[in-house]
């Protein structure tokens, strides 16, 4: 999943994810994609939201660590933002939940 955002292959994406999956992004509430989002409609507006605020230019998932179903993802990424035109780079780490082969459960953090 993270390899097709890394290609933008937001369609990838969306078929990974259960269509009963609650999908969080618990940054600021001032980031435009911050809230809470469920089955693939809402993450479909979520990539939107990102979308329409970003521009991302790199993004490097560096670590994994997995126990079960669980899996929580690190890395970093880099961009700029369309409001103001300012570059970014920030780390990220991503707490999901994976259950028969679908991701049921992610935070953006």
């Amino acid at each position: 999943m993270l390899a097709a955002f890394t290609r933008g292959d937001i369609a990838y994406i969306l078929d990974q994810i259960a269509a009963d999956a609650k999908w969080t992004s618990s940054l600021a509430p001032d980031v435009p994609y911050c809230g809470e989002y469920n089955g693939r409609d809402g993450a479909k507006r979520f990539f939107e939201r990102i979308g329409g605020a970003l521009r991302v230019t790199a993004f490097m998932p560096e670590k994994y660590v997995a126990s079960g179903d669980d899996v929580v993802a690190l890395g970093s990424w880099s961009g700029i933002a369309n409001s103001t035109g300012k570059p970014f780079t920030s780390a990220w780490a991503l707490p999901f939940t994976v259950r028969d082969g679908k991701i049921v459960a992610l935070s953006w953090l």
